[in-house]
């Protein structure tokens, strides 16, 4: 097969899988062809494999090779539910998009500080901040951005 110089995503998964690459959706482990267990590389924010194709290299995320294995497709975004990127069960993996994967990100404040004691607490949805109150400490600050991700980021 003949990419030139770019292949899309559909194809590297398809190639990795004519290659003998495996996807188990249960435990949501990629084995190469060889029965080798992908795993995550130091640096790397996700689990990564690469094929060579016509002798070019091609980089390929776990969490698209598992969503292609089940679905035989590749959304622009695939959220990892719990949060934890390097699990790639399929019951963890969803298709979103940006905005809704952004949801998911740990270690948000929520709140800014307005004065030295007050506290001003927002939240964005499709695109424009909601503000959730006036607060007097950092905590009810937070405590409100974390209710309003309850009620808004669902």
């Amino acid at each position: 097969m003949n990419y030139l110089y770019y292949m899309d995503i559909k194809n590297k998964c398809a190639e990795a899988t004519k290659m003998g690459y495996t996807y188990d959706s249960v435990t949501g482990k990629v084995f190469s062809h060889r029965g080798k267990e992908k795993k995550l590389n130091k640096g790397n924010r996700y689990i990564r494999f690469t094929i060579l194709v016509d002798g070019k290299s091609y980089g390929i995320n776990a969490h698209q090779y598992a969503f292609y294995s089940v679905y035989g497709y590749v959304p622009k975004v695939i959220d990892h539910i719990n949060g934890d990127r390097c699990d790639n069960r399929i019951c963890n993996l969803r298709e979103s998009d940006w905005q809704k994967n952004q949801h998911n990100r740990r270690n948000v404040k929520g709140y800014s500080k307005i004065s030295d004691n007050l506290y001003q607490s927002r939240i964005k949805l499709d695109n424009k901040l909601i503000s959730l109150g006036y607060y007097k400490t950092e905590e009810e600050a937070h405590q409100a951005y974390l209710d309003g991700k309850k009620e808004y980021h669902t």
